[in-house]
């Protein structure tokens, strides 16, 4: 299917719907209508073309579970197929595992340890020339509850890990798997804390918004079926009772019996507190003040990570007060200096004299009262572009990598005609499929981005080769959940749920 044909065929449509009532009694007005009509000014707008390239890949589950890195159960949890306990690991980004290692402090096989070894931008060590939010030195001065540094003389419950680990952002686009770049540090250290049986919260998940929550939980639980792993949503609409927590999921959800990773009351949660909280700033300001909730974090120093999601929400006098709860929390669960932290977003800007990563790095530093680098800041990696791209093709996908861009700028940008760029991106239909593009395609006039890891509907543009890029109209997009199935787990298939 050509996209620009269907495209033209839907404007020309609309174009003729509205000539159907409109009448000019002055030629020129007429004639001037007609003239921006055409040149695509008045009715619409020209779509954005952008290059749809795959993420690199990473190392695989086995290589760091081999290495000692991952719990050997971790591959299990982040399986393909999430209701087939038998289905094969995912394919991590190189984003992802990138993230991981530096998370839980084990040195990448490209070079230095991510927690000690790699110089920051100013010449020291890896984050210990950074001022902390007072003022003091370096992150490496804050003191820890035992009265170390931050974390490096702290040993885990693992025995391993974290005391070399690094605070992480994850500024990659939207849908490119930012919450398995935390999730798969976290599952890994949860299970080695309960092979020790360790009880209690180790990880606290922040969302801006309770929508983000629902659907990271839905996934999530899932996953953590059967692994021995416990994770909440507590929000405001999490209720008190077993009993009405349990109606209430049978009837939003149709499913029989929660899974069994699952918390569902505020009763079951204060009594045996899930090894993953999901909550948002709100609801933790509440945990932290209700007498009954503070027990939530009844066990010193077993908390372990601490997780924003959108970081950059976190602005204004919102970010003033998360920033006071982030302390607080840390206070009241005796982790300051020890708290793992990680941020995510898709948005990273420069400021002034600052590089992007500085910039996010130290907006980070002022929330979270932690230290942060600009070389923990992980951005996302591609795949090289095959050698044997056309001329015009490769000049294209140059032209758009720093942002899509409309046809008539790329037309105008390499000095040839629309049609060219149109030619150039829509080569001969073949059966082969792409090399260089895991997404699929969209018509629509905004730029957007998937992942390849959840099924997308869309309209795929035609390759000629396994060496032609697919580029693709960048357009809002649906995404769906993978359908449930009802053979493998009887009484548990679950209503679609739009999933972030």
């Amino acid at each position: 299917m050509n996209p620009f044909e269907v495209l033209a065929h839907v404007q020309q449509q609309y174009r003729t719907y509205v000539q159907t009532f409109q009448r000019f009694q002055n030629p020129r007005i007429e004639q001037w209508i007609g003239e921006r009509i055409a040149d695509g000014t008045l009715l619409w707008k020209p779509p954005y073309v952008q290059l749809s390239r795959p993420f690199a890949a990473g190392d695989t589950f086995e290589a760091l579970v081999a290495e000692g890195i991952l719990h050997p159960r971790t591959p299990g949890v982040f399986r393909r197929d999430v209701d087939v306990p038998t289905s094969p690991p995912i394919t991590p980004f190189r984003h992802q595992t990138e993230a991981v290692r530096r998370i839980l402090g084990i040195p990448s096989p490209a070079g230095g340890e991510p927690g000690r070894g790699v110089p920051s931008p100013s010449g020291g060590g890896s984050g210990s020339n950074i001022p902390s939010p007072s003022g003091g030195g370096s992150g490496s001065n804050i003191p820890s509850p035992s009265g170390g540094g931050l974390g490096s003389n702290i040993p885990s419950p693992s025995g391993g890990g974290l005391g070399w680990g690094k605070n992480v952002i994850v500024a990659t686009g939207t849908g490119s798997g930012k919450s398995f770049t935390f999730g798969i540090s976290i599952v890994s250290e949860a299970l080695r804390m309960r092979d020790k049986g360790i009880l209690g919260i180790k990880a606290v998940i922040i969302y801006p918004m309770n929508a983000l929550a629902n659907s990271q939980y839905d996934d999530f639980a899932a996953r953590l079926h059967g692994s021995g792993l416990t994770i909440a949503r507590y929000t405001g609409d999490t209720v008190f009772g077993a009993a009405e927590a349990l109606a209430d999921y049978r009837r939003v959800t149709g499913c029989d019996a929660p899974y069994s990773s699952e918390v569902l009351s505020r009763e079951e949660i204060q009594d045996h507190p899930p090894d993953i909280l999901m909550t948002n700033y709100v609801m933790l300001e509440l945990l932290l003040t209700r007498f009954e909730d503070r027990t939530l974090f009844r066990a010193p120093g077993v908390l372990r990570f601490l997780v924003l999601d959108e970081v950059h929400t976190y602005t204004g006098k919102r970010g003033a007060d998360v920033a006071a709860l982030i302390r607080r929390l840390k206070q009241h669960t005796d982790t300051v200096g020890a708290l793992r932290c990680i941020a995510t977003s898709a948005t990273v800007e420069s400021a002034g004299k600052e590089s992007a990563t500085e910039a996010v790095a130290n907006f980070a530093q002022e929330l979270f009262g932690e230290p942060f680098a600009a070389q923990d800041v992980i951005t996302e990696s591609y795949a090289p572009l095959p050698d044997a791209l056309p001329a015009l093709t490769r000049a294209i996908a140059a032209a758009l990598a720093a942002g899509p861009k409309t046809v008539p700028q790329l037309a105008a940008e390499l000095e040839t005609t629309q049609q060219q760029i149109q030619s150039a991106l829509l080569p001969a239909v073949s059966d082969q499929p792409s090399a260089i593009s895991h997404q699929p395609s969209a018509i629509s006039h905004q730029p957007s981005a998937v992942s390849d890891q959840h099924p997308a509907s869309s309209i795929e543009l035609p390759a000629s080769s396994p060496q032609t890029p697919r580029l693709f109209l960048a357009g809002a997009r649906y995404r769906r959940l993978p359908a449930r199935n009802a053979s493998q787990r009887p009484g548990r298939a679950r209503l679609p749920l739009m999933r972030r």
